[in-house]
């Protein structure tokens, strides 16, 4: 290992000592906020499952051309691929 190497090592071993202790003395603050954005993302994705079926049931009720509606598509896959699943399940 070179004396390069062998810095970087400690470089790194100190860092993520400091990230720990940091982690271990904020925990009273950071636990509540960590609870908190875990439960805005379980309401946000619960919102999202009633939303997208209905958004999909009214797609389907319109009459578009298809150019248009994959475009559509194609588009709300670019803003949010987490969505690519749920058209796949659309599908089929």
């Amino acid at each position: 290992m070179s004396e390069e190497q062998r810095t970087e090592s400690s470089q790194l071993v100190d860092s993520v000592l400091q990230i720990c202790a940091l982690a271990l003395t904020s925990y009273p603050v950071i636990a509540p906020l960590l609870s908190q954005l875990r439960e805005n993302v379980r309401e946000t994705l619960a919102r999202a499952a009633n939303v997208l079926p209905r958004l999909s049931q009214a797609l389907s009720e319109l009459e578009v051309d298809s150019d248009v509606t994959e475009q559509l598509l194609d588009q709300l896959r670019e803003a949010v691929p987490e969505l690519e699943p749920f058209f796949q399940r659309l599908r089929r």
